[in-house]
């Protein structure tokens, strides 16, 4: 049985790191720069972030959530797994995780040496 102040609690946890995302790194890295680059620097954490995405999905998903044999047929095992509905909002909660940590990686090609 599903728990509502579990998936209310994951809910707003996933909405607090997606906001961390591009809008709290992009903002916060693009204060550190010239005016003339911050659009680079937001558009360098928005593709950073959804190349991450799109990773883990295809790829992170199996292997935090199928045998370990499904690296090499990760994308057929992706789409082929069936994700129970009560643990939806823990998948997108580490998509999300997910996609944030390369920003932070960003930060060293932005940030003057």
């Amino acid at each position: 049985m599903v728990d509502k102040g579990d998936t209310a609690w994951m809910f707003m946890a996933t909405v607090l790191v997606m906001l961390m995302i591009v809008p709290g790194l992009a903002l916060f890295y693009g204060g550190l720069v010239r005016a003339k680059n911050i659009l680079s620097v937001l558009m360098q954490v928005l593709v950073v972030a959804s190349l991450a995405l799109v990773l883990w999905v295809a790829y992170g998903y199996s292997l935090a959530f199928t045998l370990l044999a499904a690296v090499l047929l990760a994308f057929t095992r992706v789409w082929g797994t069936r994700v129970p509905q009560e643990a939806l909002i823990g998948v997108i909660y580490v998509v999300a995780a997910a996609a944030a940590s390369p920003v932070g990686r960003t930060s060293a090609i932005i940030l003057p040496t």
